[in-house]
């Protein structure tokens, strides 16, 4: 239940950062026409560390949200949204969703074009103590 807890911690800290775009959820249908720009959210696992041998573990992965952006329409937007999404995201950050807390270490970017769209990549690294 605690990559539950850590998915959920980290999908409400977006949605309550309050920004201007709509959200496309990870495996959920979503409709992109008539849209200029959105987000796009993905929870990729790295891996999990034991700690101690009866009652600790670390899970560690990255949160990516990718600011998706019509190309020929500019940069500013999307660099406003990332560094409001980098100025969160901070080293030391801690998110708790019931007894589940989520440390921040650092938020990377990467920039990219595809299939018509200019895309930002903010790659947020977090770990969780999960305690067995």
């Amino acid at each position: 239940m605690s990559y539950q807890l850590i998915h959920q911690a980290l999908a409400q800290s977006l949605v309550d950062l309050g920004l201007s775009l709509q959200i496309a959820p990870e495996n959920v249908d979503f409709n992109t026409d008539g849209l200029d720009s959105f987000i796009a959210v993905n929870m990729l696992p790295a891996g999990l560390e034991v700690i101690t041998k009866n009652s600790l573990d670390i899970e560690r992965g990255i949160y990516q949200i990718s600011i998706y952006t019509k190309l020929g329409t500019g940069v500013a937007d999307a660099n406003t949204i990332a560094d409001t999404i980098f100025n969160f995201y901070r080293h030391g950050v801690e998110l708790v969703n019931s007894t589940q807390i989520v440390f921040i270490d650092r938020t990377e970017r990467n920039i990219r074009k595809t299939d018509g769209w200019y895309i930002v990549d903010c790659s947020i690294y977090y770990s969780a103590d999960l305690l067995r």
